[in-house]
Order: structure tokens, then sequence, then C-alpha cells
């Protein structure tokens, strides 16, 4: 029988298409992390967001690890180029990229024995399949093209420059962007001192911060108007919120409405955590060595405080970690008990367990002198037997932190 020619071409064809479809459907992770135990990629990834990268994690089946990753995606280029920023850039030194897929099913998670497994693994030992970063060239993108990673196609706005318009002054100064009002409170309606985030998950960072209760003149940071804006709104001892609103038609979030001024109010309703919930206090953090805190930690100390005068019938423990299990010279709090100034402390030899144990009572005695009752406040001390990331990891920061368990609601 005779062949057709054309027959040849098409199945050539057809097998070409389906080469291409088969490539663009498959996914590329951006990984910043290895994990053996979920709880400790759980952590790992509210630092990373902490750091403003907006983390998630899921299971390589394969490898046995739980990879925190910060952006999925089906673009080989993007993820390469994404993954050499954070390198360059961050103090994620060793991010590579994933070539394939991490599992989301809860029994195939529940199925993993990580008993003896490592807290960390390293990149090389933990990838399966990687997309050598440092060969893969830089994405193309084409002028104007929508949706277009170029940073042209985004507004270029400083956050500080947001500026609160008074009630009074509204209707009567025109607006470049649209008018919002960001408005945070408890189930009950309790206002909530919070901040909003205006955040760009592609590329893992912060665009803008905005205050609650206030009206504010909003531009989009990008051409693509249609673009959902993602907010989030965290404030330590509550869930966080998070809601994807189109710029151009915001009235398409059920939960936003108009005002009488003409504002798109977008309510935050926190949920506290309940008992048997841990947070880290990401922001809380400690000289090197010491019990005394960096002066960013009276932040999130004071919000801890301000939940548990507003929860009277919580009551916490404090858990106490520390980087490396050797013993050390211990900067500790001295008589005049000053939180955030090393001026006035006192030194002594100590382990890693009593640094530990010295760091959680001091966030105990800062929130008595704040007046919380230290009847309602516990402590563990932890050492360095929970360590995150390796002592001598470029992130072992995470190994000198404090965790707040809620031992009652």
């Amino acid at each position: 029988m005779k062949r057709n020619p054309a027959h040849g071409l098409f199945v050539s064809l057809f097998f070409l298409l389906s080469g291409i479809a088969a490539q663009s459907q498959h996914l590329h992770y951006v990984v910043i992390g290895s994990f053996a135990h979920e709880n400790n990629a759980e952590k790992f990834a509210g630092y990373a967001r902490s750091q403003n990268l907006f983390a998630q994690y899921d299971l390589c089946m394969d490898a046995k690890l739980f990879y925190v990753y910060v952006l999925k995606t089906n673009d080989q280029p993007q993820a390469a180029e994404r993954a050499r920023a954070l390198r360059q850039e961050t103090e994620f030194k060793e991010t590579w990229v994933y070539d394939g897929e991490l599992e989301k099913d809860k029994k195939a998670i529940a199925s993993v024995d990580t008993a003896a497994a490592p807290a960390q693994i390293s990149p090389a030992a933990a990838a399966v399949v990687t997309v050598p970063v440092e060969t893969v060239p830089p994405e193309e993108v084409s002028e104007g093209s929508e949706g277009a990673e170029d940073s042209r196609q985004y507004v270029v706005i400083d956050s500080a420059t947001v500026t609160p318009i008074p009630p009074s002054a509204l209707g009567k100064i025109k607006t470049r962007g649209k008018l919002f009002k960001f408005v945070a409170t408890t189930a009950d309606g309790r206002p909530v001192p919070a901040t909003v985030h205006y955040i760009d998950y592609s590329r893992g960072r912060d665009l803008a911060t905005y205050p609650v209760d206030q009206y504010l003149d909003v531009l989009p940071f990008s051409s693509n108007r249609k673009q959902p804006m993602t907010l989030v709104c965290g404030v330590f001892g509550y869930k966080e919120v998070i809601y994807n609103v189109t710029y151009a038609a915001p009235y398409l979030t059920p939960e936003i409405t108009e005002d009488e001024k003409g504002a798109w109010v977008v309510p935050f309703k926190l949920e506290p955590l309940s008992k048997g919930d841990v947070s880290v206090m990401y922001h809380v953090g400690f000289y090197k060595d010491a019990v005394i805190m960096l002066p960013l930690s009276k932040v999130e100390l004071d919000q801890l405080a301000q939940m548990m005068s507003a929860n009277p019938n919580y009551k916490i423990k404090i858990h106490g970690h520390a980087n490396g299990s050797n013993s050390r010279r211990i900067i500790a709090l001295g008589p005049s008990k000053n939180y955030f100034d090393v001026n006035g402390s006192v030194e002594h030899t100590g382990s890693a367990k009593e640094l530990s144990r010295l760091r959680a009572e001091a966030v105990r005695q800062y929130l008595a002198d704040q007046g919380i009752d230290k009847a309602r406040v516990a402590v563990h001390a932890w050492g360095s037997q929970d360590m995150l990331v390796p002592e001598t990891s470029r992130n072992a920061k995470l190994n000198d932190r404090v965790e707040v368990e809620f031992l009652k609601d």
C-alpha cells in the first residue's frame, strides 16, 4: 500500500505539538528549603513569609521531604531567574528549582515515615530532578505583552507615599486610583490595630503596605487592571486573612462594599488562634548568645501583650530555643531589665538550654511589665533540641527564636 506523505507529516506535527504542550504544563518550583517533618516546613515557610517571600510547602513523594517554595510555574526561565535572584539578593543562598510534582494529598503526607530523618536536607541530597539555575537564560519578555513579568508593566510607587486622606478632603481632591478603606476587626466587631500588605506572589515580594481605618488612594502595580490584587492582613495571635481583589471591579468580591464616600471597604475579620495552636514570633530576634532582644522585637511583643489583655481567659506557654548545643558566654538581662539594649546587661557562662530558658522568661517578664499576670504565662526551655536548620546554616538565626503555644482560649 502506498504511504501518504502528508500522514507522516501529520504524525510528526502531532508528536511535536504534544511535546510542546507537555513541556508547557510541566511545573517548576523555586524551593528555598526541604524538611523531613511537616511542622518544621510550616515554621520555615512562616519565617520566609516574615521576610516578605510568602512561601508555601508541599510534599515531594520521591524524596520523602517537604519542600518549601516561593514560586510555582510552568515557565522554566521564570523559575530559574527567580531562583537566581534569591540566591544573589537574599539570605536564601541555597535556593534551587525542582522540576516535577509536589503532593498536596493529606493521606500521602500522613503516610510518610520521617521518624529517623534529619530536620533539613541540603538541596543536593533532596532534589530528585532539578533545573541548573546557573545555565538557564533569563526570560525574554516582549514589550507590552499582557500579564508579562516585565518591570515596565508595574506602576512604580513607594508605599511610604500612600498618605491617608482626611474624610473632610474627600470629594475635594482628585484621586489617581481607586479609593479604598481597609478595616480589621475581631469576629465580634472589635477593632484590631493592623497593617494590610499588597503582595505579588509571582515575584514573592511586598508591593505596598496600608494602614487600616483610613481612606487611601490605591493604585494597581500592574498595567492589567483585571489582574487580582492579593491583599493580606496578618496580626500576631490571629489567623491570616487573604483577599484576591479585581482592581477594575472590587464588587466581584462579595465581602467588599462601597460606602457613602465612594470608597471600597475591605473588611478583614480576624479569628484568634485557638487551644493547641503554636505561633512563632518571627519578628522577635536576639543579639548573638543573648537574652537581649533586637529593638524591632518590641512591636510583636506589644501585639502579644495587647492580645492577652483583650482575651483575659487566654493562657499561653512561651517556648525558648537556641542555636547550637555548646556552652557559651550568655549576655543576660541586668537589674535594669533593659530588654532591647545590651547596656546594663550582665554576662555569665551557661548552656544552650539555660539561654533558651532565660529568653522565654524575658518574654514572660516583659508581658508582666505590661500588666499580664505571670500565672497566665508558662515557659519551656528547648535549648538546641528543636533546631529548624543546621547550626551553621545561613538561616541559623531561625533557631534563636521564641514560640507561643495557646493553652487555653
